[in-house]
């Protein structure tokens, strides 16, 4: 028998064996792919190095720490859970952000404990750095590189960079540092970044769990609080505990310490109730109630925003009813200043935003990040908070499906604005555009170059002329609006013809084959009848789409901001007459709204952020500039007087002739 024993254990020895011998080790990719590979050193001739203690460093929010890099004080104690003692030296969510001139950086990081292994969380994002660069140009952040590291010994990473760039370096998420520091040429020099555009000094402090902490972003600028920072640029405190969020007493004083602009708690994940029970977790009967009102006695101004428990699913759990009715109780009380986030905003709903169901990963984290964020631009009177109340109001039904709106804002200036809202769901609409001309294609009489904006697309005409042919012609056209621009750009105006600078198709038919639009958003409408706002066109789908309305602008993009930046001088940051189509989340309703401007006393016009602002109060989630200046025009058709009438009033008082409107049609 122990023969026996013996053998197959040989057996089982020499199987392993071949086995091992076949199949080569894991490491051994690099090998193959050399993108695998990390690196361990790098030459450092030439630098000087800078400890980490001396740069810029934002997320540490307690000077009296154990460890530099800690999270919380050290006199944390014993009534807070061990989990919460443990991994408050963990670094989520702190960042080095400043200038330097130097054309050569090099990050050296000593992580404070052994690499963690989980098969949901990579070392990138438990353990390593990530680096990002101010892009001047589109006036947003943007990933520069990703430091990995193989072994707690240590990381190293060396970027190139273009001097007088600015650096955001986000560190490890699920782990500490011991030590960091910053290598750049012996001549260069580092400085910390200006106040943020934003305005926004004090931290946004988030409290929670595992998810606030950063499971499972891939690298730490994806866990949804650096998107937040970097998307509505303001300073974070990150202070999620995985496992560990359990909201003792002792924990709402040490958040309250932190003098923030606002406080984000998202900490059901790590609770139970009485009514439903899991796990050795306290109950949120007990300690929700106590928390809070600590924080909010102690911090009696800052708003609070108070999270439901995110979930693929989501379904609403016990401590998720329980948080919502404290959350209605402490309004009725008078509390000012308090929001809450239910699930059903948090995740997508294609089930694709988590590793396992819970936990997100980076597209997760993205959508994360877009339902808190505007949350916090909310609390923080970001956005349309900042635009003053509406008045002169005048709303009514114009017909079946239709209604249609005029107000003024007075801040941040005056803006008179028109909206038509048409139900998309009415029996009989349709649409009809500006068609091509019989010379299309020919070069634009006393335009020089082969440029194809100086070729002919259409015939000029306002966007009043254009509902008065079109209705001569059958269509009955009641709403219009102005949409592309044109070309050729040279003054003055009067030439009788349109070219357009990208693709456009009216009526089913090409009106515009310039093809250069990756850069460009676009209003669609398919043959079928469906609406999409998007950027860029499908070339692939070209025979099926009966419209493509080109913007210099997505304003709007699935309910979150669509430009990436606006810099200074541009169309986006200029106060200008606007022209904007949009449509409602539920895809139902079309926007057509419309910013008078360059009307000193009446109205100024609009930047982009106000339309934003102005958007999602009509509750539009998908939105493009298409036009502006003195073209932009919004017509309907008074059936009183038998014509069409202007709704807006455009500089000078005179309308301008346009090379694209777009009509809508009704079933007489």
């Amino acid at each position: 028998m122990e023969a026996d024993k013996a053998l197959r254990a040989g057996i089982a020895a020499l199987a392993l064996i071949g086995i091992c011998a076949v199949l080569p080790a894991a490491d051994d990719v690099a090998k193959f792919d050399r993108n695998m590979a990390i690196k361990t050193s790098v030459k450092t001739d030439g630098l000087k190095w800078i400890d980490g203690r001396e740069l810029p460093l934002e997320g540490r929010a307690f000077d009296d720490t154990e460890h530099y890099y800690d999270r919380l004080p050290s006199n944390v104690t014993a009534r807070v859970n061990g989990g919460v003692r443990n991994m408050k030296h963990h670094t989520a969510g702190m960042q080095f952000r400043f200038s330097t001139t130097s054309r050569r950086l090099v990050f050296k990081w000593v992580p404070y404990s052994k690499l963690p292994n989980r098969d949901t969380f990579p070392n990138s994002g438990t353990s390593g750095i990530d680096v990002y660069r101010y892009n001047k140009r589109l006036g947003r952040w943007a990933f520069a590189a990703t430091g990995r590291i193989a072994n707690p010994d240590g990381g190293v990473l060396e970027v190139k960079w273009w001097p007088e760039d600015d650096c955001l370096v986000n560190l490890p998420l699920y782990n500490g540092i011991r030590s960091f520091s910053l290598g750049i040429e012996e001549d260069a020099t580092v400085s910390p970044l200006p106040s943020r555009r934003s305005g926004i000094v004090k931290p946004v402090v988030f409290y929670g769990t595992s998810i606030t902490h950063g499971a499972c972003a891939s690298r730490p600028g994806m866990s949804f609080p650096n998107i937040i920072g970097r998307e509505l640029d303001v300073p974070i405190v990150n202070l999620g505990f995985s496992g560990s969020g359990r909201m003792e007493l002792e924990m709402s004083d040490h958040v309250a310490r932190i003098d923030a602009s606002c406080y984000l708690i998202d900490s059901l994940a790590n609770m139970a109730s009485k009514k439903q029970k899991r796990g050795n977790y306290p109950f949120v009967e007990d300690r929700y109630e106590p928390f809070i009102r600590n924080l909010r006695a102690k911090r009696p101004d800052a708003p609070i925003i108070m999270c439901g428990e995110p979930d693929a699913w989501c379904r609403k759990h016990q401590m998720e009813k329980y948080a919502e009715e404290l959350y209605r109780k402490l309004i009725a009380e008078g509390w000012k200043n308090l929001y809450f986030i239910p699930n059903d905003v948090m995740l997508p709903t294609d089930f694709e935003g988590t590793v396992e169901g819970r936990h997100p990963n980076d597209y997760g984290m993205t959508c994360l990040a877009r339902a808190y964020g505007e949350a916090i631009r909310k609390a923080l009177k970001m956005g349309a908070d900042g635009l003053g109340e509406a008045t002169k109001v005048r709303s009514g039904r114009f017909r079946d499906g239709v209604t249609i709106g005029t107000y003024t804002l007075e801040k941040p200036r005056k803006m008179a604005v028109y909206v038509a809202r048409i139900d998309l769901a009415t029996a009989g609409v349709s649409f009809t555009g500006t068609e091509r001309d019989p010379k299309w294609g020919e070069p634009i009489p006393g335009a020089d170059g082969a440029d194809t904006r100086k070729t002919i697309g259409t015939r000029r005409e306002t966007t009043a002329d254009f509902m008065a042919r079109r209705r001569a012609e059958g269509k009955n056209v009641e709403i219009a609006v102005n949409t592309c621009g044109f070309g050729p750009w040279e003054r003055p105006f009067n030439h009788e013809y349109a070219g357009f600078c990208c693709w456009l198709c009216s009526n089913g038919v090409e009106i515009s084959h310039k093809a250069e639009t990756f850069d460009h958003p676009y209003f669609i409408i398919y043959r079928n009848g469906k609406i999409e706002i998007r950027n860029g066109v499908d070339f692939a789908e070209k025979d099926n789409i009966a419209f493509s309305i080109y913007g210099n602008g997505l304003l709007l993009k699935d309910g979150r901001i669509g430009y990436t930046g606006i810099p200074k001088g541009t169309c986006g940051d200029n106060v200008m007459p606007r022209t904007v189509l949009g449509l409602t989340a539920d895809k139902r309703t079309l926007v057509l709204l419309v910013v008078d401007g360059r009307q000193p006393g009446y109205s100024d016009g609009a930047r982009y952020p106000e339309l934003v602002e102005i958007l999602r109060r009509e509750g539009v989630a998908d939105a493009i500039n298409v036009d502006g200046g003195g073209s932009s025009s919004l017509v309907v058709f008074d059936r009183k007087n038998n014509r069409p009438r202007m709704l807006n009033h455009q500089p000078n008082g005179e309308q301008r002739k346009v090379g694209m409107n777009l009509g809508i049609v009704f079933a007489r």
